[in-house]
């Protein structure tokens, strides 16, 4: 706005403003660029509409401008007087820019703002001014980093959008762009709260100009900032001294903390520092997890296991102080493949899992990588004691900026021989005061990687100098309790026979440095293995001591000195004559389920609870595995003294649980002998009281008990029960024994059964719906898994069962044992075994057997020797249920079977017991040989009928089991074509360790037969004899050198040789009119009469055949099923010049499919008139093979072919028959409406002869048959 004066009037005035311009107004497009330099520029200029408005009474104006945005402004103002006077910004300038003379400057006008008369502007220059509305626009904050100074320099400016810091990152500038169209004044910038140092160039807005300024900072040592969420605000102020700000943020990482990497298996315990609690041997797997929260990512994960005089805590300050790379050995991880006994270097490699976060390391051999590798303190920083390693394990971590923390915490016990066994007590153990008197058993447990061959236990009663048991083969005790066994029994006792473990030649412990022979070589055998017991004290010897137990095991290591393991832990327990006995008598110690649980519950009298049936019975082992599936387990045990039993207390623990008393059962003085009830625990009394030593019976106040205790199988777990006894005197002198078990009441869980060996082509390879073929050699593969997270898979029966008579109910039984041994086996075809007459349990069939156990010995030996050595299917290999408990056969010799039990078995005496044997396949989880069974050599397998099989567990069928987890995958190899082709069904029953079974099967069928064709002979009764002939069998040709006879068999063969499901035989050959000649006229088979077709086959040839014939016009390009025509087929004898194995003889053809459309336009129509032209007709045999067939009218012999019933996916639902289809070209002419003509040439009499010479030139003609 502004006013307008003049010393003339300003009526009839004019006012014009230019202002520079160029774009478009409401419309209207304007480029003005330079002002009007002359008044007849100004007078044509035509002021832009709705731009100025002017008062020629006031002088007032005001102008809007046509740029409306921010920045500068020029304007230029023309003003016209009534006197018609001109003036105009900038006139009457000389051309250097001065006034031309004094009174222009003091006749221009003067243009001011209308704030204050000292604002007014000379009228030589444009009126300029600036618009700002806005603030300046920070368009970006930028960084550029690197690791050092000098990097961070030299590298380009990229977005704020990551993690910063660390190592690669550490140092940083930044950038700053800002704009507005009056210019950039300064720009300012914090980074943390700190002041940044910028450099950069200010700009000034210019009319439309809004150009970029750019300024950047120092570098920064990110460092300084340590872990923290950094902001860089940045502050631009435009020349108006509007400013805006603009912060960009992110996370400066320096943090990977101590707590960022966990294991989680094995399993540690400690606090701040952590030890495996089982000592590791062998291969083991370290898994774990880490977390570097939000920073920038986990880079690397990497082991270590410091050398010799390298500590822990001073490597991980190498490594934790921020920034410091005073050690960087980490920076060139060495290969797997250069690492040596003596390497100390981080390692990456090993991480089987490709998340860092969830990562784990495996010591199995591969790249020389096994713990036991580090077991040198000479060269590694670990320590020795009782021939068990601790290993520091260091475990480094980086994140993706170079951060690295090393954590420190963890180290492994371990013993560096994998195959060295382990065994430990479980009772008695050592417990403060409480005692043990009479007999002991000392129980245990004993485990290998492969199998427990022996376990020995060590008796000292003696402390050396230092305190700690002195290991004397030649302890009083030892032998005292030896001479008395001696005197009792004879020099054949093994009670307190001292073993020298040493003279055994054991690998393991003896060849360990600081093995002592005198302290460490010796041992008492105990009996059994995984499950072991020693009875000790039964004649006293220890009464009334001290008494120091300790165990080890002894392997089995297959053509290798046996490994021997550490001695256990020993137990300290004291025996007291006087305290009473547990479980000593013959019957104790066993779980049982009765047959009438409740007739036992509500017995009156002893008898009936000592004399009742039982449905299973085991003999007791520490932690043994039972189910509540079968029934109810009772505990027995027996407890006696001299003085009888007064009261008996048992407290229960479930799940390791504080134990709770559930039973406190007593008896007084006199109290009638019987049975007594408290809280279900069974007590029968009874009178005895033996005293191995006097061999005297006992007088007493108070009888002794037989305890039958209900164990708690209500739920999985672990369950442990204490006994305690005490007697009847006034001291009440007591003893314990702590008795538990694991409980699993839950059955495996099965998964359907796949091969790789299957007809039909299935993603999931299944077996149900399919049809199985032996691959190239002779196997097919089943294959599943059984997953069972409480006891674990025990073992696998496997048989097939076939409905042979076609009622709907599976009735044979197909198994195809080998025969032979692990020398040489031979593949036999599988007998048919029906199941009539055969005992059934758990889904399996089998015999059942009369016979006597002997527990000592593992052994059943048969009332009749035959029912075992005269039964292929009793093998070893194989199973045996021996009192409600599934047992693998280890031998087989004449009427006796030798089983694999951990605990002894139980006889019911006098030949009582009665064992059944399932007929099947057995595939056990055994580490004795499990995963290791294989082809002798490639071309060694089911296909070469005899074979070898490595690491064999003599059953002579290939086997392996791959345990994941709680996930055992089982894969058999059935040589299947030992079972004639057919729908047959595979059934399997799965066996945990607790005795929980389940079982599957699935439908499918053995194909590896199907009917197959090499070559056809055709024939056709020519002489219509009712027969076929030599000659029939063959094509005949009349030649300059006579009738030529040639037998020909056409080949059911494609082109590369292969046998075809549908073939279409060429029956058409080239007549040759001359020897020698090589081309002639098309030869046509005729059927002239009865025709025959003989097959030769190449497979499925040896079973029945079926077909049903027909005629088309064209070839079949599959079967024709339905009713197959009456009778069978026959061995082809006909004649010795054609090889065949059936024939099919067609002595008609009416009534065949299709036979109408046959004859149409055949050579005669069955009824021909001369002239007709031969027509090709099509007749198709489908062959059927019997597999599968049903009788649909057995007394007239008709079956019924049928095809594949299919789903979506081409699996069977319904099986159908195995076929092929033969097309035979042939030419029906049947009917001879022609007579032979005779015509003789030139014949001549020959005198004398009375005859006449008609030559050999005679030509017979029209005759279809001469």
């Amino acid at each position: 706005t502004g006013s307008l004066t003049d010393d003339d009037d300003l009526t009839g005035s004019t006012l014009k403003i230019y202002e520079i311009f160029s774009g478009t107004v409401n419309a209207v497009a304007y480029t003005q660029t330079a002002a009007p330099a002359t008044a007849a520029a100004w007078a044509s200029y035509t002021q832009p509409a709705g731009t100025l408005s002017y008062s020629t009474t006031t002088g007032d104006w005001s102008y809007t401008p046509l740029d409306s945005t921010d920045g500068e402004k020029e304007l230029y103002i023309y003003f016209k007087d009534s006197e018609g006077g001109v003036f105009w910004t900038a006139y009457n300038l000389s051309a250097s820019g001065t006034y031309k003379a004094v009174q222009d400057k003091t006749c221009m006008p003067r243009v001011y703002f209308k704030r204050s008369e000292s604002d007014s502007y000379g009228s030589t220059a444009a009126l300029k001014y600036s618009t700002d509305g806005n603030s300046p626009e920070i368009s970006s904050v930028k960084i550029a980093y690197g690791a050092t100074e000098a990097a961070a320099e030299a590298a380009a400016f990229a977005s704020i959008n990551d993690i910063y810091g660390g190592v690669s990152r550490r140092y940083a500038r930044f950038q700053i762009i800002a704009h507005d169209a009056n210019g950039i004044s300064t720009v300012s910038a914090t980074i943390g709260g700190t002041d940044l140092s910028l450099t950069g160039t200010a700009t000034a807005g210019t009319v439309n100009q809004d150009a970029d300024s750019t300024w950047t900072s120092n570098v920064v040592d990110l460092y300084t900032f340590g872990n923290t969420e950094l902001s860089v605000v940045a502050k631009a102020v435009d020349g108006s001294g509007l400013y805006s700000n603009k912060t960009e943020s992110f996370l400066n990482d320096y943090d990977v903390g101590s707590d960022s990497i966990r294991i989680t298996t094995p399993k540690m315990s400690g606090s701040g520092t952590y030890t495996t609690i089982d000592t590791l041997t062998g291969s083991i797997e370290i898994t774990g997890t880490s977390n570097d929260g939000t920073g920038s990512g986990i880079a690397s994960i990497a082991w270590m296991v410091p050398a010799a005089g390298q500590k822990a805590d001073t490597i991980a300050a190498m490594y934790n102080t921020i920034g410091s790379r005073t050690y960087d050995a980490y920076q060139s991880d060495i290969a797997a493949a250069d690492i040596t006994y003596d390497w100390h270097d981080w390692a990456t490699y090993g991480n089987t899992n490709s998340s860092l976060s969830d990562w784990e390391f495996d010591f199995d051999g591969t790249s020389k990588i096994l713990l036991e590798n580090f077991c040198d303190p000479t060269k590694y920083n670990v320590s020795l004691s009782n021939f068990v390693y601790t290993i520091p394990m260091l475990f480094r971590m980086e994140d993706n900026l170079g951060n690295v923390s090393v954590i420190t915490a963890y180290s492994i016990k371990f013993n560096p021989n994998a195959d060295w066994p382990t065994a430990r007590i479980i009772y008695p153990t050592t417990s403060g005061t409480s005692k043990v008197g009479g007999t002991v058993r000392v129980s245990g447990s004993a485990t290998d990687n492969k199998s427990v061959s022996a376990v020995y236990v060590q008796i000292s009663t003696t402390l050396n100098a230092q305190g700690k048991p002195d290991w004397s083969s030649t302890d009083s005790a030892i032998t005292a309790g030896h001479a008395a066994a001696v005197s009792k029994v004879g020099e054949s006792t093994t009670y307190n026979s001292v073993v020298s473990l040493t003279s055994l030649g054991l690998s393991g412990l003896p060849k360990q440095p600081g093995y002592n022979s005198t302290t460490d070589g010796w041992g008492i055998l105990a009996s059994n293995t995984v499950s072991w017991f020693l009875e000790i004290n039964k004649y006293g010897e220890l009464d009334n001591k001290d008494v120091y137990i300790r165990a080890c095991a002894v392997d089995y290591n297959e053509n290798l000195p046996p490994n021997m393991g550490l001695w256990s832990d020993f137990q300290k327990v004291l025996f007291d004559a006087n305290v009473p006995q547990l479980g000593v008598q013959t019957g104790s110690r066993e779980v049982v389920i009765f047959e009438d649980e409740n007739a036992v519950k509500g017995a009156a009298s002893a008898s009936a609870v000592t004399g009742a049936v039982t449905n299973a019975s085991k003999t007791y082992a520490s932690d043994m595995y039972l189910s509540n599936v079968a029934g109810q387990w009772y505990f027995i045990l027996s407890a006696e003294d001299g003085s009888g039993i007064q009261e008996i207390v048992i407290k229960e623990s479930i799940g390791g649980n504080t134990a709770s008393t559930i039973c406190d059962a007593t008896w007084t003085s006199g109290e009638t002998a019987g049975v007594k009830k408290v809280s279900d625990v069974i007590f029968v009394d009874d009178n005895w009281a033996y005293n191995v030593v006097n061999e005297v019976q006992q007088a007493k106040s108070y009888t002794d008990k037989w305890i039958y205790l209900p164990v708690d199988t209500s739920s999985d777990g672990y369950i442990s029960y204490t006994i305690t006894a005490y007697e009847g005197t006034d001291t009440k002198l007591y003893s314990s024994g702590i008795y538990t078990f694991n409980i699993d009441n839950s059955a495996p869980t099965l998964t359907t059964i796949t091969s790789e060996d299957t007809r039909i082509s299935n993603t999931e390879k299944l077996v149900a719906g399919n049809k199985l073929v032996n691959s190239n050699g002779g196997y097919v593969s089943l294959s599943s898994t059984v997953d069972d997270s409480g006891s674990g898979f025990d073992k696998l029966a496997v048989y097939f069962i076939r409905d042979t008579t076609k009622d709907g109910d599976a009735d044979t039984i197909y198994n195809p044992y080998p025969t032979g041994s692990s020398e040489a086996w031979t593949t036999t075809p599988a007998a048919a075994v029906a199941v009539s007459g055969l005992t059934q349990a758990d889904d399996l069939y089998g015999k059942s057997v009369d016979g006597t156990i002997d527990g000592d010995n593992n052994t059943f030996t048969a009332s009749t020797a035959s029912d075992i050595s005269d039964n292929a299917n009793i093998r070893v290999g194989g199973l045996a249920k021996i009192n409600g408990s599934y047992y693998i056969i280890t031998d087989v010799s004449g009427g006796v079977v030798t089983v694999k039990a951990d605990t002894a078995l139980i006889s019911n005496g006098n030949g009582a017991d009665t064992v059944f044997f399932p007929y099947a396949f057995v595939v056990q989880y055994d580490l004795t040989w499990q995963n290791k069974e294989t082809w002798t050599s490639d071309s060694n397998n089911y296909s070469t009928n005899t074979y070898t099989i490595t690491e064999d567990d003599e059953d002579g069928i290939m086997q392996t089991v791959e345990k994941s987890g709680t996930t055992w995958k089982w894969t058999l190899y059935i040589p299947s074509a030992a079972i004639p082709d057919g729908t047959i069904d595979i059934r399997w029953t799965a066996f945990d360790k607790a005795g929980n079974s389940e079982n599957s099967s699935v439908s499918t069928m053995i194909s590896n037969s199907l009917p197959r064709l090499s070559k056809v002979f055709l024939a056709t009764d020519l002489n219509g004899g009712g027969s076929f002939e030599d000659a029939e069998y063959s094509y005949t040709k009349v030649s300059s050198s006579g009738i030529e006879v040639s037998y020909w068999g056409y080949s059911a063969e494609n082109a590369n040789g292969e046998v075809q499901e549908v073939v279409t035989l060429d029956t058409d050959y080239t007549y040759l009119a001359n020897e020698g000649d090589t081309t002639g006229t098309k030869g046509l088979y005729y059927v002239r009469s009865a025709f025959d077709a003989a097959l030769e086959f190449t497979s499925g040839g040896d079973s029945d055949i079926y077909y049903i014939p027909s005629l088309a016009a064209t070839a079949a390009t599959g079967p024709v099923a339905g009713k197959a025509s009456a009778g069978t087929l026959s061995p082809f004898t006909a004649t010795t010049n054609v090889d065949a194995q059936k024939h099919i003889s067609l002595t008609s053809f009416t009534g065949l499919s299709g036979y109408a459309a046959g004859m149409e336009n055949t050579a005669d129509n069955v009824k021909s008139t001369n002239g007709k032209s031969p027509v090709k007709t099509y007749l198709t045999l489908s062959l059927w093979d019997n597999v599968n067939i049903a009788a649909d009218d057995t007394a007239n012999s008709v079956f019924i072919a049928t095809k594949d019933v299919t789903d979506g996916t081409g699996l069977v639902t319904k099986y159908g028959n195995q076929f092929t289809v033969v097309n035979i070209p042939i030419y029906i002419d049947m009917t001879d409406d022609n007579a032979p003509e005779v015509e003789f040439n030139t014949p001549t009499a020959v005198e004398g002869e009375g005859h006449v010479d008609i030559g050999d030139n005679t030509i017979f003609t029209g005759s279809n048959e001469l």
